[in-house]
């Protein structure tokens, strides 16, 4: 008779406990460093997503990357043409309107993107986790690198805009990386919680899409800060989006900014927040896989 293969022998009797909702006796500061330390072990595999599902998803269109470049220009166009026509009165006259436009958006754009990247997690990792176990972190980073991909692509239009109206930036441009990730952070931290929200109710996806453009409106984003309207004036001292925007803007603009203050006690802010929202998607993440795969 032939012996039993190796596998046979080796066969496990002991006991495997397999307890319910193991995550909430996770300590909070804990989740946040296994977050850390997941990304840093699936590196090599963000990136491998991240060139596949780039590249292929440009491929397929017929302007490829052109696009990244053409969508903002058409953008910039119409509130150049509302700015020309005096039905936008920016309150700008010592920077080139176009300048000063491509700037706000360019940051706005972060803000969006982070909530883009945010909010794709759970539906960007749906297929792969019917095949395989991957951490949802993995797809979190994934989706950042797309969004800041795109975004950097974006820039392009800013460079060819600073070179016909000959504006050099100020030297503080260097710090820009530093200055804008907090706005791309916050824009993380309202797409996680809404990513889990809409997968119990979808509506909730929509609304979240819906007041994130109303809050361009209501950003110093196309105009000044110091806008003539009291009220505007009052919304955007409290709105912690316009110190994320205006501060790194002005730097770039001007060379100086005088809301350090806010903007240090709004990047703050947003730390925290990005913690909770890490901590509440960390706890809910798992309790609603079945809901979307």
């Amino acid at each position: 008779m032939n012996e039993p293969n190796c596998a046979a022998k080796a066969t496990y009797t002991g006991t495997i406990t397999i307890e319910p909702h193991s995550r909430n006796r996770v300590g909070f500061f804990e989740s946040l460093f296994r977050l850390l330390r997941s990304v840093a072990i699936n590196r090599a595999l963000i990136f491998s997503l991240y060139k596949r599902d780039y590249f292929v998803a440009h491929r397929k269109s017929f302007l490829g990357l052109t696009w990244l470049i053409f969508n903002p220009f058409l953008g910039v166009a119409a509130w150049l043409f509302f700015n020309a026509t005096g039905v936008l009165d920016t309150g700008m006259n010592e920077i080139p309107y176009p300048v000063y436009l491509l700037t706000g958006t360019s940051i706005w754009a972060l803000f969006v993107g982070g909530f883009g990247a945010g909010s794709g997690t759970l539906s960007a990792s749906a297929s792969l986790s019917l095949q395989i176990k991957i951490p949802r972190e993995v797809f979190l980073f994934k989706n950042s690198l797309e969004q800041l991909s795109n975004i950097t692509i974006g820039l392009v239009l800013n460079i060819i805009v600073y070179a016909i109206y000959q504006f050099v930036p100020s030297i503080e441009v260097i710090l820009l990386p530093i200055l804008i990730f907090p706005l791309f952070l916050l824009g993380i931290s309202i797409g996680l919680v809404s990513s889990i929200l809409a997968t119990a109710v979808p509506d909730i996806g929509r609304l979240t899409s819906v007041a994130i453009n109303f809050l361009f409106f209501i950003t110093p984003v196309l105009y000044d800060s110091k806008s003539k309207a009291w009220l505007l004036q009052d919304i955007n001292y409290f709105n912690p989006l316009t110190h994320l925007v205006v501060f790194p803007r002005d730097l770039i603009l001007h060379g100086a900014s005088g809301n350090l203050r806010e903007y240090l006690i709004a990047s703050t802010l947003v730390a925290v927040l990005f913690c909770f929202s890490w901590r509440f998607f960390f706890l809910t993440e798992e309790r609603l896989s079945e809901r979307i795969g």
